[in-house]
This record gives C-alpha cells, structure tokens and sequence, in this order.
C-alpha cells in the first residue's frame, strides 16, 4: 500500500477525490430510479409485484397501526397476533423513522422507494470508503472502484429484495475491517464495525450476520494478536452480545423460531464467480457450456416456487435454488486482479499476515456460502456438513460469498493503485473498469425496466380498497404455502388491507406460523365469518371451500377471478356504489 500504517488515507484525500463517489452514486440514482419512487407514486410502489408486495404490504401496515410492542410490531397483518416487520423484510428502522415523521407531522415518506434510491446512491461510496481504507486516495482508482462497484453482478442481482439490497452496508463493514488490522489502535475502527453490525439488524438478519462475522473474528483475531488486550476485547464482545440480544428482542426476532429450510438448497455452486453468467459480453454462455442435469422437484420446491426468477435462466444451478449464490466475478475484474497479485504479488505475504483475521472471515463466509454439498456445476463434488443447526436457519447460505467477492473486487482496483505512475497500468485499469461496466449491460436493462414495470392486479384497487375499508377485518382461506393457494390474490388482499388499516388474518412472513392446511380449511364447516367481515376464499380449491360454508353464508359469496368473497354487507355496499362487480 502507499501509506504506511501510521498515515490516514484521509489526510491525503482531495476534495475532488473525496466527493467524487457521491456524484457517481447520485448520478446513477437518478439516471436509473424514476423521481416517482421519491413521492410514492411510481408503479412498483402503487402495485408492486414478487417480493416487493410483502416489503411494501408490511411497511404500510406498519404505517397504518399504531404503537405496539414490540416497538416494530404490528397486529393488522396475520391479526390477530400479528407479526414484526423483521419476518417481512419491511425495513425496520428506516419505517420507525417513518411513522416517527408520520406520527408528528403527518407527511407519510414512501420507505421503499426512498431506500431503493439510496440503495444506487450509497453503492459506490461504501467501495470508495474501502479503498481509502486500503489506502487508495488517487482520483482515478477511486472513480474505477465507484462504477466497478455499481458493476458487480451479484449486487444487480438482488433487485427485488429490498433490505437485502444494500450492500453498502458491507462495504462499510468490510472497510473498518480493513482499518482496524491496519491501523496503530485498532480498536475505533473496530467500535464502529461492531456498531455497523448491531444497525444492520434494523435492515436484514444476513447483512447483520456478515457483519457480525468480521466482528467477533476481528475481535478475537486482533486479541490473539496481542494489538488488543484480552480484557478489552472480552469487554467490547460480551456489551456487543448484550446489545444485540436487546435489539433482537426489541424488534421482534424471538417471535418465531420456525425456519422455512433451504439450507444447502440455496446455496453457492463453486464454479459461480469464475464462469461467465448472464454476461453482456458472452451472454447464455453457462447454457451452451453445460445442460442441467437435475432431479425434479420435490411437491415443497413447486409449492414455494423455488425456481429461479424471470430473466435469471443462464445461471449455473444444480439445486433450483443456487441463483442465491450467483457470483460471477466479471470478464473486468479477473483481469484486473490479476494484474494487481503481477504487481504486487512480493507484499502479499505481510498483508496476509496483518489482515489474517478478515481473511478467515470472508474465506469461512465464502466456505458456509458453498455448503454442505458442494457443487461443481451439475455435479456434487463432496459432502461437508459440519455447521451448527443455528447457522442453518440462514437458508439462503449462497449469499455469504458477497463479502469475499467483494473484497477481491476492492483489492483488485487497490493492488494497481501504487503503480498508476505507469501509464500502460492507468491505460489497463481504466479499459478494464470499461469492460466490467460492459459485462453488466444485461443487469443493467433488467434493472431499467423492471424499475419501471408495471403489473396489473388481480384485486384492482379502485373497487377493493373502499370494499375492505367498508369491514372491520378481512379473512382468507386458503392460507399461503398451502397446495392451491392463490399467492397474488392473498397478497393483493394483505396490501390492500393494509392500506385502508383493517386487519388481516394472512401475511407472506419469510419465518411465519405452520398451518395445518387440511384442518384450517376444514374448520369452515358451519363456518359464520364474524358481522361486517370479509371472506376471501381463492385458489384451486376455493368453490370446494365454499360448500363447507352454511347455505346462507354460501349464498352472500360473489365471485371474482379467481376465489370468491363473502360478506354480509353486500346490499349495503351496493347502495353505496362500492360493491365488487357481480
């Protein structure tokens, strides 16, 4: 590196240097996110569609009750017990801040789209901020890491998974590793890691497990080391662990205990981050390379669509779930690390030696993210299950790989740092830099357009809202993971409860309930839904599921695409011109 271990990164930086990640980052925020997720008004958020109807149905919920505790509590959706916000990845803490605004001025902030914004701002700052760590402070290396880091494929990946999406979080994460094994006095950069983790349980449970990883084992490795005292580390892990139980328990993880599985299932093939997949210079390459050659799903993997989305089809997957593990590393950034272990190949030995700990962590990350069966592309290399049942309630272990990659990534860009005097260097990583933004074309008209998509619903919310606001509540049967159901229709119907404020008994919770489909469904015999409810029977079954109902309950049902809704207030709402059309 250029600066010894004595010298700040940040006392050489210029200003230019310095505020040069913002402007890409805002650059790209505006170029790509339209000004309607800033007001609410954009499609994605007026009828959101996958995954983004539970973020938004649980963020609005959240809005529309009021205060419960748990503090991120609310009992509109699966009332009556409801749930927390963390089982819905409905970002906790930016909704508290929300509802906070909300409560005392009555300005409603659209949470998604502001975050989804700040997603694309924030991306190539946390990548600056670990390159300064590593000490880069050079304008041009700077700007190459800033839109190398909004070129990584596994981060354009994750569109659609909202909270999980910000990945500047493990930028910064990973840039406070960095200073704190290089620093004089680790223990500030260190604070701050420990800091960052216990925040990210207030965005996502995997962002906060990267984190907390690079933590412990920094603590523990830095111990080791003697550049901390036992007595101080021991100290600082036993007020973080108290810290984080608080947390979790304020904000509601000890609600459910339930894992969905998937462990193993949802996991990294080895051969991700080396072959070209969903390329924009060789694209449908891992198609033409290899034909799968798969089981067929099991009745659990049709249930829960454990497929991989639209658009993702050219993906090495062995399991039907190793899309959560994509990692290509990109046709810009093999070369480029390449070039810097050319270069720089004498000090990695001392390096290693002083970032030991943060090795370990993201090579152990990136080994849990391939585990427990360890897949070179369609075929299982070996077995290896050696994680402890607590760990296996992160399903989707593939993602683990994401603070390796991203450090080779941010080591690449620093290992050419030091020698830019070269110009045939400067002239490489900048051509580089050119085809890893090229290599990313494909993701980037993906992000384009599904920014901008727009679904038509089932349940139209010109005529549902003022149907379900006219109830006290709203029942569904058949509940969702059960064989059957009509996932958009009961999502629909959760969304727009919750935006009049009336209580729902389902809700799509990533660690939800069991339910015994067969005895919920035969509880409807001589069934009487409760004055002035809703009852909205959908899905394959839903005509069956209406003749368990008493004759005259039957008789109050109307029929939509798909299911039927009953109720007793149909003359009613027809006086009044709500009713759904018959």
């Amino acid at each position: 590196m250029s600066q010894t271990l004595a010298e700040s990164p940040e006392s050489s930086l210029s200003p230019w240097a310095r505020w040069l990640p913002w402007l890409i980052g805002l650059s790209f925020a505006l170029g790509f996110v339209p000004l309607g997720y800033l007001d609410g008004s954009a499609a994605l958020l007026q009828r959101p569609d996958g995954d983004f109807i539970q973020h938004q149905t649980g963020i609005v919920g959240y809005l529309r009750d009021g205060w419960h505790w748990p503090l991120f509590h609310t009992r509109l959706l699966d009332a009556p017990q409801g749930s927390s916000l963390v089982f819905m990845d409905a970002l906790p803490g930016p909704s508290l801040l929300a509802k906070l605004v909300l409560t005392l001025t009555g300005i409603e902030i659209p949470v998604l789209g502001w975050w989804i914004f700040a997603v694309y701002l924030l991306q190539p700052v946390g990548m600056a901020r670990l390159l300064r760590a590593l000490g880069v402070t050079a304008a041009l290396p700077l700007l190459a890491g800033s839109l190398i880091a909004l070129a990584c494929s596994w981060f354009l990946w994750r569109f659609g998974h909202s909270a999980l999406n910000g990945h500047f979080l493990l930028l910064f994460g990973l840039a406070w590793a960095v200073e704190a094994g290089r620093g004089a006095d680790p223990r500030p950069a260190l604070t701050r890691l420990g800091l960052l983790a216990l925040g990210c349980l207030f965005i996502h449970a995997y962002l906060f497990a990267m984190n907390a990883a690079l933590f412990v084992l920094l603590a523990a490795g830095l111990a080791l080391g003697r550049r901390v005292a036992w007595t101080w580390a021991l100290a600082a892990l036993a007020l973080w662990l108290a810290a984080t139980a608080g947390a979790m328990a304020l904000l509601g993880y000890f609600e459910f205990s339930k894992s969905l599985g998937g462990y193993g299932l949802y996991s990294m093939n080895l051969l991700s981050p080396f072959v070209p997949q969903m390329s924009g210079l060789w694209p449908d390459f891992a198609q033409q390379l290899w034909t799968p050659d798969r089981p067929p799903m099991g009745d659990w993997q049709v249930i829960a669509g454990v497929m991989p989305p639209p658009g993702a089809g050219d993906m090495l997957d062995a399991t039907y779930g190793q899309y959560e593990g994509y990692a290509w590393f990109g046709f810009g950034l093999w070369p480029l690390l390449a070039l810097a272990l050319a270069l720089g190949w004498r000090g990695l030995p001392g390096q290693a030696r002083r970032h030991w700990p943060l090795l370990l962590a993201t090579l152990g990350m990136a080994f849990y993210a391939a585990s427990p069966r360890f897949w070179v592309a369609y075929g299982p290399w070996f077995w290896l299950d050696i994680f402890p049942d607590a760990l296996k309630a992160f399903r989707s272990n593939g993602r683990f790989v994401w603070p390796l990659v991203y450090l080779l990534a941010a080591a690449a860009v620093a290992g050419v740092a030091p020698r830019l005097g070269r110009r045939w260097v400067a002239g490489a990583l900048v051509v580089l830099t050119l085809v890893q933004l090229a290599d990313a074309r494909l993701w980037y008209d993906r992000l384009w357009r599904l920014l901008r998509s727009e679904t038509t619903f089932v349940l139209a919310a010109e005529t549902w809202r003022p149907v379900i606001a006219a109830h006290e509540r709203v029942l569904v049967q058949t509940k969702l993971f059960c064989r059957g159901t009509d996932w958009e229709v009961v999502r629909q119907a959760a969304l727009h409860a919750a935006e009049v404020g009336r209580p729902i008994d389902e809700m799509h919770i990533s660690r939800g309930r069991d339910h015994n489909c067969r005895g919920e469904a035969l509880s409807l015999v001589g069934f009487r839904p409760p004055p002035r409810s809703l009852l909205i029977l959908s899905g394959a079954f839903h005509r069956f599921l209406a003749g368990l109902l008493p004759p005259d309950v039957t008789a109050s049902c109307r029929g939509f695409d798909g299911g039927l809704a009953c109720s007793d207030l149909w003359d009613e709402l027809e006086a009044a011109g709500t009713a759904i059309p018959r």
